[in-house]
């Protein structure tokens, strides 16, 4: 399956299809609607994104996590990048990003941006309550 994919950095990004990477953000979010509070319509908004500009944010966001991973403003740099697709808010896009990894010269390091489930945003105070 698609949602079993690990991004292994911007040139994996890169050298994807649109298509793909569209369908990868499609699977994911599938997959975010089985664990939290279902919404209605929010997996069509996604998939109505246009498949070259999910591929740009994805670049965009992988960059920003490359900068420098361990900077809190490139993470929320990468985040808002994803957020820019239609039915993508900030919990939907560190769950996308907890499928991309950070390169490093040779070294790919996976797990630099978690998943934070909108449940678990609103509990941290990170989020307004879920209405």
């Amino acid at each position: 399956s698609r949602s079993a994919t690990l991004l292994a950095g911007s040139k994996a990004v890169e050298a994807a299809s649109a298509a793909a990477l569209h369908g990868l953000v499609c699977d994911i979010m599938k997959r975010k609607l089985t664990l939290g509070q279902f919404r209605p319509g929010l997996l069509q908004q996604v998939q109505k994104n246009n498949a070259p500009v999910v591929k740009a944010a994805l670049v965009a966001a992988v960059a920003a996590l490359e900068a420098d991973p361990a900077a809190i403003a490139n993470v929320e740099k990468a985040t808002k990048a994803l957020a820019e697709l239609g039915g993508v808010g900030p919990a939907t896009s560190t769950a996308i990003l907890s499928f991309v990894g950070v390169c490093s010269g040779d070294v790919v390091t996976f797990g630099v941006v978690p998943f934070m489930a909108d449940e678990s945003m609103k509990e941290g105070g990170l989020r307004k309550p879920l209405k």
